[in-house]
């Protein structure tokens, strides 16, 4: 199953353009996602690109971002870093099991 949502994000007085892909863990997101994403950034003329999946991308995805300063990508694993990073639990970090977030006990 995959599900795609887009969102335009104002994100410290920048237009941002999102995309999640919910992939099995087998399943990499390709180039011709992120060429579409990056496109749909040039067209509505907005500074940054993000593409988030529950999977991983594929060798020629992080060719394509090499050189381009304006494109995030993140991972299962750089998505629970980030959420580590900004939004840290006191207790301790979040993290995943049997495919839930688990949060640390209060």
């Amino acid at each position: 199953m995959v599900e795609t949502w887009k969102r335009i994000i104002l994100y410290q007085e920048s237009l941002n353009l999102g995309e999640c892909k919910r992939h099995a863990k087998h399943r990499k997101v390709g180039v011709d996602i992120v060429r579409a994403l990056y496109g749909v950034k040039h067209d509505l003329r907005v500074g940054n690109a993000l593409l988030a999946t529950t999977s991983n991308f594929t060798k020629g995805v992080y060719d394509f971002k090499a050189s381009r300063y304006d494109l995030e990508l993140r991972d299962f694993e750089g998505i629970l870093k980030w959420l580590n990073e900004y939004h840290p639990n006191p207790d301790g970090e979040l993290h995943i099991k049997d495919n839930n977030l688990v949060l640390p006990d209060n």
